[in-house]
């Protein structure tokens, strides 16, 4: 089980990496930027962002802490 502790440092890292929180129900939510993610004790709240504009959400997702299986780096993509 992970925490909110190791959630914020992800969320910390210089220079940021995007990543994905996994859940134990198979869902996963993609963290782009920072300013994305809200982090409490029991939830993690993260901006699902609209393709217009990258730095509005458009909803929330509410993530309860106890349900977060794993935290992964996302690939950057690479132009071919």
């Amino acid at each position: 089980m992970l925490t909110s502790s190791e959630v914020k440092s992800w969320l910390k890292e210089v220079p940021f990496r995007p990543f994905r929180i996994v859940t134990s129900s198979g869902a996963v939510y993609d963290v782009h930027h920072p300013d994305m993610v809200l982090v409490t004790k029991r939830v993690i709240y993260v901006g699902i962002i609209d393709s217009l504009d990258p730095l509005l959400p458009d909803q929330v997702a509410h993530v309860s802490v106890l349900h977060i299986s794993e935290l992964k780096t996302i690939p950057l993509k690479v132009p071919a």
